[in-house]
């Protein structure tokens, strides 16, 4: 599988923007001139953008391989819309509640499902944002606590990113309490970056809904679907690390999972080289050759 270089767009990295806004006035975004870093769509790879010279913008992520594309169907150079302009369709809230949601004007995300009595969780007096940690639905904005965190149900990545709030995930389908379903997932590189989410919660690999070349890590309750990073991605066999654009990223196959997932002839496999890549630690490998672990019904 390839992670193709053309299928991103760009997101902020938080500290370094909020810094070099710091100076702006109270109708700035940011200060005109300044180079803030930003990310692509993935959340991996890395590059900069240019405040606008009336500082309400910032120009396009640039990184070394050129500008982070739009994400188009192959035949446009624009977003892939996921609905009609300001259609209304009907919608289901997480708790089971029927209700309508309204596609916005540009046709690339819907307004939060609403029910007679208000959007899905608006009987809540929740402030936290998407993404932020919690214990339950009323203490989020969206109503909906799920995978220790704030999210929402999703059709399209472009309803779990915000970059003028800075919050950056994809939609993937995911174990809910009231089953699995396509739901909003904070990017992750190792899992470090979900321990805040509680220890059920762990960093592991999808594909995009929008492109199966597409492939990207995020926080969830993955259960025995957390095996790393999807088999077939590009990888570098010396440095074990996965590649993204075109660049070694600080991420490994497993994501730390000692899931039995190993790079090997630059792709992410399933196998082990040592026992440390083994769930159980009983690898059969001479560390040379790929093996596979022993207490794995399939090791043979």
């Amino acid at each position: 599988m390839m992670i193709r270089s053309l299928r991103f767009c760009c997101v902020l990295l938080v500290s370094l923007f909020a810094s070099a806004c710091g100076d702006s006035t109270s109708e700035q975004v940011c200060t005109p001139g300044t180079e803030v870093f930003c990310k692509c769509r993935g959340g991996s790879v890395q590059g900069t953008q240019t405040c606008a010279d009336d500082g309400q913008s910032l120009g396009e992520c640039t990184t070394p391989e050129g500008e982070c594309p739009s994400i188009g169907t192959g035949t446009t150079d624009g977003p892939i819309g996921i609905c009609t302009p300001d259609e209304v369709i009907t919608c289901t809230c997480d708790n089971a509640d029927q209700g309508t949601k309204t596609c916005s004007g540009d046709g690339l995300s819907f307004t939060d499902c609403t029910t007679p009595d208000g959007p899905c969780g608006s009987s809540q007096t929740g402030t936290e944002e998407l993404y932020s940690p919690c214990d339950s639905a009323s203490e989020c904005l969206t109503g909906v606590c799920e995978n220790g965190y704030c999210t929402r149900s999703c059709e399209s990545y472009v309803e779990c990113y915000d970059d003028a709030k800075r919050l950056y995930g994809d939609c993937a389908e995911v174990p809910l309490s009231a089953g699995v379903g396509l739901s909003c997932v904070p990017y992750c590189i190792n899992q470090e970056e979900c321990s805040a989410y509680g220890a059920t919660s762990v960093c592991n690999g999808a594909i995009a809904l929008d492109d199966i070349n597409l492939a990207f890590a995020g926080c969830a309750n993955w259960g025995e679907a957390a095996t790393g990073m999807p088999y077939g991605t590009l990888c570098d066999s010396n440095s074990g690390e996965v590649l993204y654009l075109n660049d070694v990223i600080e991420m490994s196959c497993d994501l730390g999972l000692a899931s039995q997932n190993v790079c090997t002839f630059d792709a992410c496999t399933k196998g082990c080289y040592e026992d440390s890549d083994c769930p159980n630690a009983d690898c059969n490998s001479n560390g040379e050759v790929i093996g596979c672990c022993i207490s794995d019904p399939d090791c043979n």
